[in-house]
Protein backbone atom coordinates (compact mmCIF):
# COMPACT_ATOMS: atom_id res chain seq x y z
CA UNK A 1 0.00 0.00 0.00
CA UNK A 2 1.23 3.48 -0.86
CA UNK A 3 0.08 6.66 0.79
CA UNK A 4 0.45 9.95 -1.05
CA UNK A 5 -0.10 13.51 0.13
CA UNK A 6 0.39 16.90 -1.50
CA UNK A 7 3.35 18.88 -0.20
CA UNK A 8 3.44 22.68 0.21
CA UNK A 9 4.57 23.17 -3.41
CA UNK A 10 1.55 21.33 -4.78
CA UNK A 11 3.54 18.30 -5.94
CA UNK A 12 2.54 14.71 -5.12
CA UNK A 13 5.12 12.50 -3.53
CA UNK A 14 5.03 9.13 -1.84
CA UNK A 15 5.14 9.14 1.94
CA UNK A 16 5.83 5.56 2.83
CA UNK A 17 7.37 6.61 6.14
CA UNK A 18 4.06 8.16 7.19
CA UNK A 19 2.24 4.92 6.51
CA UNK A 20 4.87 3.01 8.48
CA UNK A 21 4.46 5.35 11.46
CA UNK A 22 0.70 4.68 11.39
CA UNK A 23 1.36 0.93 11.48
CA UNK A 24 3.73 1.29 14.42
CA UNK A 25 1.16 3.34 16.32
CA UNK A 26 -1.56 0.78 15.62
CA UNK A 27 0.65 -2.10 16.82
CA UNK A 28 1.53 -0.23 20.03
CA UNK A 29 -2.11 0.50 20.79
CA UNK A 30 -3.02 -3.15 20.16
CA UNK A 31 -0.43 -4.31 22.69
CA UNK A 32 -1.67 -1.80 25.26
CA UNK A 33 -5.27 -2.86 24.70
CA UNK A 34 -4.35 -6.52 25.20
CA UNK A 35 -2.62 -5.70 28.51
CA UNK A 36 -5.74 -3.82 29.66
CA UNK A 37 -8.06 -6.71 28.80
CA UNK A 38 -5.78 -9.15 30.62
CA UNK A 39 -6.35 -7.10 33.77
CA UNK A 40 -10.12 -7.21 33.21
CA UNK A 41 -10.07 -11.00 32.82
CA UNK A 42 -8.20 -11.33 36.13
CA UNK A 43 -10.62 -9.07 37.99
CA UNK A 44 -13.22 -10.87 40.20
CA UNK A 45 -16.80 -10.70 38.93
CA UNK A 46 -18.41 -10.64 42.38
CA UNK A 47 -17.41 -7.11 43.40
CA UNK A 48 -19.19 -3.82 42.79
CA UNK A 49 -18.67 -1.93 39.54
CA UNK A 50 -16.94 0.93 41.38
CA UNK A 51 -14.68 -1.42 43.33
CA UNK A 52 -13.81 -3.31 40.16
CA UNK A 53 -12.96 -0.06 38.40
CA UNK A 54 -10.76 1.05 41.30
CA UNK A 55 -9.04 -2.34 41.36
CA UNK A 56 -8.27 -2.09 37.66
CA UNK A 57 -6.94 1.43 38.08
CA UNK A 58 -4.44 0.17 40.63
CA UNK A 59 -3.08 -2.49 38.26
CA UNK A 60 0.40 -1.62 36.93
CA UNK A 61 -0.62 -1.63 33.26
CA UNK A 62 -3.92 0.21 33.53
CA UNK A 63 -2.72 3.77 33.07
CA UNK A 64 -0.21 2.64 30.45
CA UNK A 65 -2.94 0.95 28.42
CA UNK A 66 -5.18 4.00 28.49
CA UNK A 67 -2.39 6.56 28.32
CA UNK A 68 -3.11 8.65 31.42
CA UNK A 69 -2.10 8.87 35.05
CA UNK A 70 -4.44 7.30 37.62
CA UNK A 71 -5.30 9.57 40.57
CA UNK A 72 -4.55 8.20 44.04
CA UNK A 73 -8.09 8.92 45.27
CA UNK A 74 -11.38 8.17 43.50
CA UNK A 75 -13.13 11.41 42.54
CA UNK A 76 -16.39 11.14 40.56
CA UNK A 77 -15.91 14.67 39.25
CA UNK A 78 -19.26 15.96 40.51
CA UNK A 79 -20.00 18.02 43.59
CA UNK A 80 -22.97 19.49 45.43
CA UNK A 81 -23.85 23.17 45.24
CA UNK A 82 -26.17 23.76 48.22
CA UNK A 83 -26.51 27.49 47.67
CA UNK A 84 -30.31 27.66 47.50
CA UNK A 85 -32.14 27.16 50.80
CA UNK A 86 -35.45 26.50 49.03
CA UNK A 87 -34.17 23.49 47.07
CA UNK A 88 -32.42 21.99 50.10
CA UNK A 89 -35.86 20.87 51.31
CA UNK A 90 -36.56 19.10 48.02
CA UNK A 91 -36.16 15.34 47.58
CA UNK A 92 -35.94 13.86 44.10
CA UNK A 93 -37.99 10.67 43.85
CA UNK A 94 -36.37 8.65 41.07
CA UNK A 95 -39.27 6.48 39.92
CA UNK A 96 -38.21 5.74 36.33
CA UNK A 97 -35.84 3.06 35.11
CA UNK A 98 -35.20 1.05 31.98
CA UNK A 99 -36.71 -2.21 33.27
CA UNK A 100 -40.19 -2.88 34.63
CA UNK A 101 -38.87 -5.29 37.27
CA UNK A 102 -36.82 -2.48 38.82
CA UNK A 103 -39.83 -0.23 39.44
CA UNK A 104 -41.15 0.54 42.92
CA UNK A 105 -44.96 0.31 43.20
CA UNK A 106 -46.92 3.54 42.81
CA UNK A 107 -48.75 3.10 46.15
CA UNK A 108 -45.33 2.94 47.84
CA UNK A 109 -44.28 6.23 46.23
CA UNK A 110 -47.55 7.85 47.29
CA UNK A 111 -47.17 6.73 50.91
CA UNK A 112 -43.53 7.83 50.97
CA UNK A 113 -44.50 11.18 49.44
CA UNK A 114 -47.06 11.81 52.17
CA UNK A 115 -44.44 11.06 54.82
CA UNK A 116 -41.95 13.44 53.20
CA UNK A 117 -44.56 16.20 52.97
CA UNK A 118 -45.50 15.70 56.62
CA UNK A 119 -41.86 16.23 57.58
CA UNK A 120 -41.54 19.45 55.57
CA UNK A 121 -39.90 17.94 52.47
CA UNK A 122 -41.04 18.62 48.91
CA UNK A 123 -41.05 15.51 46.69
CA UNK A 124 -40.00 16.30 43.12
CA UNK A 125 -40.28 13.98 40.14
CA UNK A 126 -38.23 13.95 36.94
CA UNK A 127 -39.02 12.16 33.69
CA UNK A 128 -37.23 11.23 30.50
CA UNK A 129 -40.06 9.87 28.33
CA UNK A 130 -43.84 9.91 28.05
CA UNK A 131 -44.31 6.87 30.28
CA UNK A 132 -42.26 8.42 33.06
CA UNK A 133 -43.98 11.77 32.58
CA UNK A 134 -47.39 10.13 32.93
CA UNK A 135 -46.33 8.35 36.12
CA UNK A 136 -44.77 11.52 37.58
CA UNK A 137 -47.91 13.54 36.91
CA UNK A 138 -50.10 10.78 38.34
CA UNK A 139 -48.08 10.63 41.55
CA UNK A 140 -47.89 14.40 41.86
CA UNK A 141 -51.67 14.71 41.43
CA UNK A 142 -52.26 12.88 44.74
CA UNK A 143 -49.40 14.58 46.59
CA UNK A 144 -50.37 18.25 47.06
CA UNK A 145 -47.23 20.36 47.27
CA UNK A 146 -45.06 18.01 45.21
CA UNK A 147 -43.59 19.03 41.84
CA UNK A 148 -42.94 17.56 38.42
CA UNK A 149 -39.79 18.89 36.82
CA UNK A 150 -39.93 19.83 33.13
CA UNK A 151 -38.12 17.45 30.83
CA UNK A 152 -34.43 18.36 30.76
CA UNK A 153 -31.08 17.16 29.48
CA UNK A 154 -28.87 15.04 31.68
CA UNK A 155 -26.53 17.98 32.28
CA UNK A 156 -29.45 20.16 33.36
CA UNK A 157 -30.80 17.46 35.65
CA UNK A 158 -27.38 16.99 37.24
CA UNK A 159 -27.13 20.74 37.92
CA UNK A 160 -30.58 20.74 39.55
CA UNK A 161 -29.83 17.61 41.55
CA UNK A 162 -26.67 19.19 42.98
CA UNK A 163 -28.88 21.68 44.85
CA UNK A 164 -31.22 19.12 46.42
CA UNK A 165 -31.53 17.92 49.98
CA UNK A 166 -31.38 14.30 48.88
CA UNK A 167 -32.56 11.56 46.53
CA UNK A 168 -34.63 8.40 46.97
CA UNK A 169 -34.79 6.20 43.93
CA UNK A 170 -34.72 2.91 42.13
CA UNK A 171 -31.66 1.47 40.39
CA UNK A 172 -31.39 4.10 37.66
CA UNK A 173 -28.96 6.53 36.09
CA UNK A 174 -30.22 9.45 38.18
CA UNK A 175 -29.68 7.45 41.37
CA UNK A 176 -26.10 6.77 40.33
CA UNK A 177 -25.63 10.49 39.68
CA UNK A 178 -26.91 11.12 43.21
CA UNK A 179 -24.15 8.84 44.49
CA UNK A 180 -21.52 10.68 42.43
CA UNK A 181 -22.79 14.02 43.76
CA UNK A 182 -22.44 12.79 47.33
CA UNK A 183 -26.11 13.48 48.09
CA UNK A 184 -27.97 11.79 50.95
CA UNK A 185 -29.47 8.86 49.07
CA UNK A 186 -31.53 5.69 49.46
CA UNK A 187 -31.33 3.33 46.49
CA UNK A 188 -34.12 0.77 46.08
CA UNK A 189 -33.54 -2.73 44.69
CA UNK A 190 -36.15 -5.43 44.05
CA UNK A 191 -33.44 -8.10 43.73
CA UNK A 192 -29.90 -8.50 44.97
CA UNK A 193 -27.75 -6.53 42.55
CA UNK A 194 -27.02 -3.72 45.01
CA UNK A 195 -23.59 -5.24 45.65
CA UNK A 196 -22.73 -4.53 42.03
CA UNK A 197 -24.13 -1.05 41.37
CA UNK A 198 -25.42 0.39 44.65
CA UNK A 199 -23.70 2.69 47.13
CA UNK A 200 -21.39 0.81 49.48
CA UNK A 201 -20.07 1.45 53.00
CA UNK A 202 -21.32 5.05 53.28
CA UNK A 203 -23.43 6.32 56.18
CA UNK A 204 -25.22 8.92 54.04
CA UNK A 205 -25.99 6.57 51.14
CA UNK A 206 -27.80 3.25 51.60
CA UNK A 207 -28.85 0.41 49.30
CA UNK A 208 -32.04 -1.44 50.23
CA UNK A 209 -32.81 -4.90 48.84
CA UNK A 210 -36.03 -6.91 49.25
CA UNK A 211 -38.31 -9.14 47.22
CA UNK A 212 -40.72 -8.32 45.70
CA UNK A 213 -39.65 -4.80 46.77
CA UNK A 214 -38.53 -2.92 49.90
CA UNK A 215 -41.39 -1.72 52.09
CA UNK A 216 -42.24 1.93 52.64
CA UNK A 217 -41.28 1.53 56.30
CA UNK A 218 -37.83 0.20 55.33
CA UNK A 219 -37.21 3.02 52.87
CA UNK A 220 -38.42 5.63 55.36
CA UNK A 221 -36.17 4.24 58.08
CA UNK A 222 -33.20 4.31 55.67
CA UNK A 223 -34.02 7.90 54.75
CA UNK A 224 -34.05 8.91 58.40
CA UNK A 225 -30.72 7.16 58.82
CA UNK A 226 -28.97 8.92 55.92
CA UNK A 227 -30.31 12.30 57.02
CA UNK A 228 -29.07 11.61 60.52
CA UNK A 229 -25.62 10.94 59.07
CA UNK A 230 -25.42 14.41 57.52
CA UNK A 231 -27.08 16.35 60.33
Amino acid sequence: MKLCIRDSNGNYRQRVELFQSFRQLDNRESRQSERFHQEIRRSPSSISSVAQSLRLQREPNYDQALGYSVPKRFQPGLSRSPDDASTLRQVLCVHGTTREDKLWPDPHWIELGHRLLAEGWTPVFAHGNLTEQSRAERLCSVLPGSQVWPKASLDELTTKMARLGGVIGVDSGLSHIAVALGLPHVQIYNFDTAWRTGPQYLAHQISLVASPSPSVDAVWQAWQQVMGAVA
